[in-house]
């Protein structure tokens, strides 16, 4: 069991599966991602991806390496594009609670 100074946030502690009401409140109020969003920040992340590529000594120009970095920024896009979905919804249709750690089916 973690110690916490008197006044400190009653958070889970660690290795539980368990929200807080804090963490509860914030997935609620969440913003997520539209496609708008990911079609504007398209340029600015394969731009930082071409810095990447300079940084590490490769010249972004090279045939080669010429659509690497819009490649790079959908791939992350990708990636990520659970940031696009609401979790709330989801965790709030949960049938059951449970304390076991195991997988259930």
């Amino acid at each position: 069991m973690v110690k916490r100074p008197a006044g400190a946030s009653q958070a889970a502690e660690p290795g539980s599966h368990r929200a807080t009401g804090s963490v509860m409140e914030s997935w609620k109020e969440e913003r997520t991602r539209s496609l708008e969003d990911n079609e504007m920040s398209l340029p600015s992340l394969a731009a930082a991806y071409t810095t990447i590529l300079r940084g590490l000594g490769e010249d972004p120009q090279r045939q080669g390496l010429l659509k690497t970095p819009w490649r790079a920024a959908t791939a992350m896009q990708f990636f990520t594009k659970g940031y696009q979905e609401k979790i709330i919804g989801d965790l709030s249709d949960f049938p059951f609670n449970t304390k076991s750690r195991k997988i259930l089916f």
